[in-house]
């Protein structure tokens, strides 16, 4: 019993070192994202974001995204819950099950970039 009991325990503690990692990354500013986390941020929403917001954000059935302010993202972290979590009530779907905090937090970095010229692609 106290085996179990001990790997419950390491189990728990892998999962808490997992989630706070993920965390730390989702909560970072976008601004620190290097051209790395941009580059998997574009493939991401190209594969998953274009076919609404259109290519390099620039709208289509979604609004576009090439502006200084987005309506429901005040902040960087609003940005990565929207790309993660979807906005309830409107078209805006929710990719939590398809993205890790990562993946969105690197999707939020490239959407916040295609209101600037530091765009890619």
């Amino acid at each position: 019993m106290s085996g179990v009991l001990a790997s419950v325990g390491l189990l728990s503690f892998f999962f808490a070192l997992t989630t706070l990692g993920l965390t730390a990354q989702s909560s970072k500013p976008l601004g620190t994202a290097g051209s790395t986390d941009i580059a998997a941020g574009k493939r991401i929403f190209d594969a998953q974001c274009a076919w609404c917001h259109g290519t390099n954000g620039t709208g289509g059935t979604g609004p576009s995204l090439q502006r200084a302010t987005l309506r429901h993202a005040a902040d960087d972290s609003s940005l990565v819950d929207i790309v993660r979590t979807g906005i309830p009530g409107t078209e805006m779907p929710n990719f939590a099950i398809s993205l890790t905090d990562r993946t969105a937090w690197q999707t939020a970095a490239y959407s916040a970039r295609a209101g600037t010229s530091d765009a890619l692609g």
